[in-house]
């Protein structure tokens, strides 16, 4: 059941979040252990998850302990190694974010129509791992250290928070949390619209143009993707566009 959009406060106010960057082994390395207890239900996951330097164990069957151990030795080898270059890449990320932050957020209250993001504290993440979770409840998320391509972090920054400010807002206005599964034949449906949204906001124009990086959608979410793109390309209502997917 759809709640009424008159429930939904918008305030006149802008709210920004503020997000702390930080490196944090302890978490990159509880991060990792998540991705591989998903080894067996997604190893195309996996694959993408691990540098090349790691593939070696996917053709390989080790106990939880030598799993452990693994990620652990490359986890402290790569920060101790690479420190100076993470420390450079890090800071990087945080000014090339810091540039950018205002004309994100002004595009994101366009899209949302002055809808604002949940308040809190916001955390990213760097990791040296190819993949990037957030956690919507805790406000965290993942973002790279190290990319050969310039702006690939804040790229990936912008992505994260669309997804609070997106959850959040169909919460309020669906009842529709990011776990539901809302249609019985696909228990992912939830999370490809929210995909499929995502990959539709940065590949329009004024998004688009600020990142200057296409949105590219997954192949699980690309059917999704382009009807939606047509949609919005016909009128930029998000209530009028998410009415049609929720």
């Amino acid at each position: 059941m759809k709640i009424s959009a008159e429930k939904i406060n918008i305030s006149k106010e802008s709210f920004h979040p503020k997000i702390d960057f930080e490196i944090n082994q302890n978490s990159d390395f509880e991060m990792a252990l998540g991705f591989l207890k998903r080894r067996k239900d997604r190893p195309d996951f996996l694959k993408w998850f691990l540098p090349k330097e790691l593939h070696y164990i996917l053709n390989e069957t080790y106990s939880e302990k030598e799993y452990s151990e693994i990620i652990e030795n490359y986890i402290n080898n790569k920060y101790s190694a690479d420190k100076e270059s993470i420390d450079i890449d890090f800071k990087r990320a945080k000014e090339e974010w810091q540039k950018i932050e205002n004309d994100y957020f002004s595009i994101i209250e366009q899209i949302f129509n002055g809808y604002q993001f949940p308040k809190g504290k916001y955390t990213g993440i760097g990791t040296n791992f190819n993949m990037f979770p957030r956690f919507i409840q805790k406000k965290i998320f993942f973002f790279p250290l190290q990319h050969r391509r310039q702006g690939t972090a804040p790229y990936v920054i912008a992505h994260e928070m669309l997804h609070f400010i997106f959850f959040d807002y169909i919460d309020n206005k669906y009842s529709i949390k990011e776990g539901d599964k809302i249609k019985e034949d696909d228990p992912k449906y939830v999370w490809k619209v929210s995909e499929a949204f995502n990959t539709v906001m940065e590949s329009w124009e004024p998004y688009k143009k600020l990142f200057k990086i296409d949105g590219r959608p997954y192949t699980e979410t690309k059917e999704i993707f382009e009807e939606m793109k047509k949609q919005w390309s016909e009128k930029q209502d998000i209530d009028w566009l998410l009415d049609k997917w929720l």
